[in-house]
């Protein structure tokens, strides 16, 4: 009994630390805690399958059915951090460099996430990498602007309206839209540096 505790207490040391190892990506980082503590119990009742006699014992039964039930909440558990590595790796096989991120265009999803979650500064830097992919993508730098707003730090909002302005890739209602929000920050960033000089 002693050890079949011992060996719990294993398995639910090993899952956090997998676990933790696992979540590192910023993306996925989300699901590191839920995923830990729904592993646990989960990986106990496997392993407690090893510690009832099945020669004999129609009591084994039980546990091991669920065990196997436990096995595919497991899997139920951790489909997205495993969808995140499968996919990825998909993907640099498609684009024939496994080293490269994937995607020719900013994926806003995790900035927005972060942004949810009030992770603004994470955010902003998770966006910057994406905006390597296009510099001048529209809606990553909308989304930039709005961050920078939201910190207060208007000076960076206006030199990234900005740039989207003189992109050279605005036309027709959009171009109205970013000038008066380029003119609207001039005017904050003036106020700043005004109330500085006081």
């Amino acid at each position: 009994m002693e050890s079949a505790a011992i060996s719990m207490i294993l398995g639910g040391a090993i899952v956090a630390v997998a676990g933790y190892a696992l979540t590192k990506p910023l993306d996925i980082r989300g699901h590191r805690w839920p995923c830990i503590l729904l592993s646990i119990p989960l990986v106990c009742l496997v392993i407690n399958v090893f510690a009832v006699s099945v020669s004999g014992n129609s009591a084994a039964l039980g546990p091991g059915i669920g065990a196997i039930l436990a096995i595919a909440g497991l899997a139920f558990v951790w489909k997205d951090v495993f969808s995140h590595y499968t996919s990825g790796g998909v993907m640099r096989l498609i684009t024939g460099n496994l080293n490269a991120n994937s995607g020719i265009t900013p994926d806003l999803r995790l900035p927005k996430w972060h942004r949810k979650e009030g992770r603004i500064d994470e955010a902003i830097q998770v966006l910057h990498e994406e905006l390597e992919k296009d510099e001048f993508d529209y809606e990553a730098l909308v989304l930039l602007t709005e961050l920078h707003e939201e910190k207060r730090d208007v000076t960076a909002a206006h030199v990234a309206i900005t740039k989207l302005f003189h992109s050279g890739r605005l036309a027709g209602v959009q171009i109205d839209m970013i000038e008066e929000r380029k003119k609207r920050l001039e005017e904050k960033v003036l106020i700043e540096q005004l109330n500085a000089r006081k």
